[in-house]
């Protein structure tokens, strides 16, 4: 979250659209600009060792678990977003995110909005912009942060459900469930006769199957920004950006297990 700050304070309208993808080692709660963190509360997080970040984005508490974070930094003249606004713009951004998801699953789509209680700190639990699901429930939270020249748009693909939710958490709050996208991994296999065979597998929720599900569904999400935006490049961010970010990240961290 820090290194989200750090690029979008560095990053010049002339400069083509990055994307990029992270995680977190262990289960964590971010929380946006408007809140200060005061609905969560620190014994719950003790009991389920989960951790508190802040980030530089809007919108409600996100819980950052079994999950694929991604970071879109694209400038605000560009002819894909130009002129739109905050709710037009983040269905423009969805729509590669959306597409590469369906992949996994055609059930995908984005689902109905509806304006959320006052009460309601849950990301998972709330649609005012369009946001992507199965079912009607959502299983993708995403948040924007605009300047003059930028916008950065990030959020969590929640890939496993989980029976925790935020709802555990809250000092406040009823404990529920969490919903993932919960695909299946098409395994490739050689036999003894150089044949290869396909073999459809559950992933579980173990360290190995789990960055496998998120390589896979990075790729696709990749693909699919290639389409609107041409063939990508990676590039190596530069030392003192990484290094202003691991300076700054004692800003982000609120609480820590």
């Amino acid at each position: 979250m820090a290194l989200d700050q750090i690029m979008f304070e560095s990053f010049e309208g002339s400069d083509l659209p990055c994307l990029r993808f992270y995680c977190f080692e262990q289960a964590t709660v971010s929380v946006p600009l408007r809140f200060k963190g005061s609905e969560i509360s620190t014994e719950k997080l003790r009991k389920y060792g989960i951790s508190l970040c802040r980030r530089i984005s809007g919108g409600k508490y996100l819980l950052h678990q079994l999950g694929l974070t991604y970071a879109i930094l694209i400038p605000k003249t560009h002819a894909y977003i130009k002129g739109l606004d905050i709710s037009s713009s983040y269905r423009k951004l969805s729509l590669p995110i959306l597409e590469a998801l369906r992949c996994f699953d055609q059930a995908v789509d984005f689902i109905q909005c509806k304006r959320a209680s006052a009460d309601n700190y849950d990301c998972s639990r709330e649609s005012e912009v369009e946001s992507i699901g199965v079912s009607g429930v959502k299983f993708v939270g995403s948040a924007q942060k605009r300047s003059r020249e930028v916008v950065l748009q990030h959020g969590e693909i929640q890939l496993c459900s989980s029976t925790l939710g935020l709802g555990h958490l809250l000092s406040h709050g009823n404990p529920n469930a969490t919903k993932g996208l919960d695909i299946c991994c098409i395994e490739r296999i050689s036999d003894q006769n150089n044949f290869l065979v396909w073999q459809e597998r559950k992933y579980d929720h173990k360290p190995s199957d789990l960055n496998l599900m998120r390589e896979s569904v990075a790729r696709k999400i990749l693909r699919e920004f290639e389409k609107v935006f041409g063939k990508s490049s990676s590039f190596q961010l530069e030392s003192s950006i990484i290094n202003h970010a691991l300076e700054s990240r004692k800003d982000f961290q609120l609480y820590t297990v």
